[in-house]
């Protein structure tokens, strides 16, 4: 893959430029609709992390994508990988991850929404009361879980 790249890349080429500018005018007047299989179109899929804080930007990764599968195949921190989606087909929205247990050791610390009084002067809906962690093996479908995890290393 390396040396394709390169083979490309490794001296200016004023066709490609020539061709990826006329390709980049069309799309700016489209707002950039259906960029990936425009600029790259033997692109079979997308693949990336599209669940939990990147799920805001479907929307428009989808208008980039214009059609393409989008694949969000992994669950995964900044620690350590966490699980594997169990049916990559599936749209990123209803993603099913199972936990690989030989990643980390994993505990699951329960979140219970926290009750607010009406007169509180909070308003956050996302406080959460934590209950002790749990192992993998006791962990509920269904139930709001803090994954904390311990590395090898």
């Amino acid at each position: 893959m390396r040396e394709a790249v390169l083979e490309i890349l490794s001296s200016p080429n004023p066709d490609l430029a020539s061709r990826i500018e006329g390709i980049c005018d069309e799309l700016e007047v489209m707002d950039w609709f259906g960029l990936i299989p425009k600029l790259w179109p033997n692109a079979k899929y997308v693949y990336s992390i599209m669940t939990g804080s990147m799920q805001p930007y479907l929307n428009k990764l989808r208008h980039y994508a214009n059609g393409l599968p989008l694949v969000s195949g992994d669950y995964g921190s900044t620690e350590s990988w966490i699980g594997v989606n169990v049916d990559p087909s599936s749209s990123p929205e209803s993603v099913t991850f199972a936990v690989v247990p030989t990643f980390s050791y994993f505990e699951f610390i329960p979140l219970y929404r926290y009750k607010h009084n009406c007169d509180s002067s909070s308003n956050a809906d996302d406080d959460f009361v934590e209950d002790k962690p749990i192992p993998l093996s006791k962990v509920k479908v269904g139930q709001e879980y803090e994954i904390a995890l311990t590395t090898f290393t």
